[in-house]
């Protein structure tokens, strides 16, 4: 109106059209000023950043003003890059804010664990916290989004991707605690003192939790990677893959919290395998493979298929280890084919436990066909003639890269007829054939899980 109307009522060394936009400018600082001088909130903040910004554009686009010499002092005295700090400290304070309440109450039933966690209409058990976690982080999103302001909105996504982070470390924590606990309980949850009933269950819903939390990082990835530029774009991916591996990671330090819960049940039996006559009876190893089958129709049912897998594999892996592992009991003296025939029960009685759990049965089978070839060669190192134990070494090797000496020592070593001697010279002679034979694996071969055996678990 001014520029089209009044600026023709009047005469043309007046320029009032340039005196109303330098009036109308100076106004503006001062209402600017005198709103971020009672500290608005973030969605206020963002607001006069997205204004200022579509002001500036307008008033040149449109009206053909130029900044200078007009339009000063400048809105905000330039200060759009404090203000951006400003309203990334604000949302990581109101995240925060959110987090330690929401971890509280979350935190409160994990180690109580008064009330059971919830079950889904599938039976997967969880606890909610990722879904409301990932609703509040959502809204931040958007919100940022809204400014269309790339750098805003990856500032955003940094700040949400450190408080998840922070969020899974102490979530890490408090469940190796509370494992540790039970573990270390001496009363085994039989007196009041005792340490809470429950844990396995709440073990699994935190790790069916972590993977809703990485399905959550995924799609938000995919969101916000399409709202900014390339400028910001591998920035933006490359948080919330730090974030879903962060997640996913937590999932599987629940998996090996919870394995570690099943092994420590099963070591009397483990402690006695081998050593004890009570073995040749087949009682030791049905009562492994009954322990074993209701933990793991239990996981079936309650844990995401996803890291049902992961769980599955992990434990065939732990009972192959702790299995070998028990040749190093006090008192072991095995005889062919005594103790052979016993052990090819024991490994029958194991194979129909595993073989059975996996959602797709060839592939399991397949799969631990592979892995209990490792029984092949304990049971050539029981029947094989002295001399012939170190080409079984090498047989050994050829199958597992990694297989350490260690083990092949506790097969020997279990031997009835082989005495202490005889033994050391075997041993010896076989760690001079390793020292001359590559234990590098080929491209891209990974490690086999019997790199673990005798390791700290």
């Amino acid at each position: 109106m001014i520029r089209d109307d009044l600026n023709k009522c009047m005469p043309a060394r007046w320029n009032i059209y340039d005196k109303f936009v330098v009036f109308y400018h100076k106004e503006l600082y001062a209402l600017l000023n005198r709103i971020l001088d009672t500290e608005p909130n973030a969605q206020i903040i963002l607001d006069i950043l997205h204004y200022v910004k579509d002001y500036y554009k307008i008033l040149e686009t449109r009206f053909g003003v130029p900044r200078d010499p007009l339009l000063t002092p400048p809105l905000l005295d330039g200060k759009e890059e404090k203000l951006y700090d400003d309203y990334l400290a604000l949302i990581v304070t109101k995240l925060r804010e959110w987090k330690v309440n929401l971890g509280s109450s979350e935190k409160v039933n994990f180690i109580e664990r008064a009330v059971p966690p919830e079950m889904d209409d599938e039976n997967k058990l969880g606890m909610q916290g990722e879904v409301i976690m990932f609703s509040i982080i959502s809204q931040q999103v958007d919100v940022a989004a809204e400014s269309g302001q790339g750098r805003i909105l990856l500032g955003t996504v940094e700040e949400c991707g450190s408080i998840l982070k922070e969020r899974q470390e102490s979530w890490e924590a408090t469940m190796r605690e509370q494992v540790q606990l039970q573990i270390n309980d001496p009363t085994d949850g039989k007196s009041e003192t005792s340490v809470p009933g429950g844990l396995v269950e709440y073990l699994i819903a935190l790790a069916n939790d972590q993977i809703k939390g990485a399905d959550y990082a995924e799609a938000l990835s995919g969101k916000t990677s399409e709202m900014v530029s390339k400028k910001y774009r591998a920035q933006v991916v490359s948080t919330w893959d730090f974030v879903s591996d962060g997640f996913i990671n937590l999932a599987k330090a629940c998996i090996a919290g919870l394995i570690s819960i099943i092994f420590h049940d099963l070591i009397p039996p483990f402690q006695d395998l081998f050593a004890k006559s009570v073995w040749y009876k087949g009682r030791l190893v049905k009562q492994i493979t009954d322990t074993l089958t209701e933990y793991i129709s239990d996981s079936k049912t309650h844990l995401n298929p996803i890291i049902f897998d992961v769980f599955l594999d992990d434990v065939l892996d732990e009972t192959l280890i702790k299995y070998l592992g028990s040749l190093q009991n006090n008192n072991v003296s095995l005889s062919v084919p005594k103790s052979t025939d016993q052990i090819k029960k024991d490994i029958e009685g194991l194979y129909v436990l595993f073989s059975q759990h996996y959602p797709d049965a060839q592939e399991g089978m397949t799969h631990v066909q592979s892995q209990f070839r490792v029984f092949e060669h304990l049971l050539s190192t029981l029947e094989s003639d002295i001399s012939e134990l170190p080409d079984v070494f090498l047989r050994l090797r050829q199958d597992f890269w990694d297989a350490p000496l260690e083990l092949f020592e506790a097969m020997v070593k279990s031997r009835k007829d082989v005495d202490t001697k005889i033994a050391r010279e075997i041993i010896a002679s076989v760690r001079n054939q390793a020292l001359h034979q590559s234990e590098q694996p080929a491209e891209h071969q990974q490690p086999t899980y019997l790199s673990q055996f005798g390791k700290v678990r």
